[in-house]
């Protein structure tokens, strides 16, 4: 058998010389519009260069490789850190999930359920939650860029105040990174408890970050939908308050 496609190689070289230059010209064209698209849509935190295309790119193959699923909960519902502060009364979010980009980062949904784009009065309304969390909790919390780089985070104040259950891992790693919205869908990344987390995500309102738990980190980050009514934004609120209460160790009201 080995000597059978040893000869087919010898008696066609030119066939396989053409086939091998065809297949890596496909490759590099391939890999110039992709570069381009991720520069395009937006990079979020990843530098905007080839070493952040390849660092996405690998993820992705690696993504694509062990058929991970982000919807998968298991490894938050194993966690033995029980503390949650949604009180498992999120409701069923009751609709098809959103579409996810191609790309695992910057991690971003591409289309709604009601396949409507998000009003302008609603879109405000959004955009001054974490604000209005700030304004009535100066002591706990604040702005600042967050780690997308295109947004303002809500972040934990460090103080006497912040007796965090996160402390020790999520608040450390994300220096204090509660939440975020995404400009360029308005879906936001939050930091929340596993329990939290996997609540989210089995209710339909999200899933995983896809490097949650790397290195055993922010298992609970997770990414929650556009919300697409003012219920649906009442229910954004309360997982965002979620997070703080995960992050800082005090339920906000």
């Amino acid at each position: 058998m080995t000597f059978q496609i040893s000869n087919v190689f010898i008696s066609y070289p030119t066939f396989f010389v053409l086939l091998a230059i065809g297949c890596i010209a496909g490759a590099l064209i391939w890999a110039v519009k992709d570069y381009r698209s991720f520069i395009a849509f937006g990079t979020g935190g990843i530098s905007p260069d080839l070493h952040g295309w390849w660092l996405v790119t690998s993820l992705r193959i690696w993504l694509v490789a062990s058929r991970a699923d982000l919807k998968d909960v298991r490894a938050l519902e194993s966690s033995r850190d029980a503390r949650g502060f949604l009180g498992g009364q999120l409701k069923d979010r009751g609709r098809e999930r959103p579409r996810l980009a191609g790309r695992p980062l910057p991690q971003r949904q591409i289309t709604t359920s009601s396949l409507q784009p998000l009003n302008s009065q609603l879109e405000a309304s959004l955009l001054a939650l974490l604000p209005a969390l700030v304004a009535a909790h100066p002591h706990l919390l604040h702005l600042a860029p967050s780690s997308e780089r295109s947004s303002l985070g809500l972040y934990a104040t460090p103080s006497p105040f912040t007796s965090s259950p996160a402390s020790t891992t999520d608040f450390a790693f994300m220096k204090g990174e509660i939440a975020h919205v995404h400009g360029h869908d308005r879906s936001l990344h939050v930091v929340l408890s596993p329990k939290d987390a996997a609540e989210v995500i089995n209710r339909g309102w999200g899933v995983r970050f896809p490097m949650a738990g790397w290195g055993g980190e922010r298992i609970g980050v997770t990414l929650v939908y556009m919300p697409e009514s003012e219920e649906d934004l009442k229910v954004v609120q309360a997982i965002v308050k979620a997070g703080v209460a995960w992050m800082t160790g005090t339920v906000v009201a």
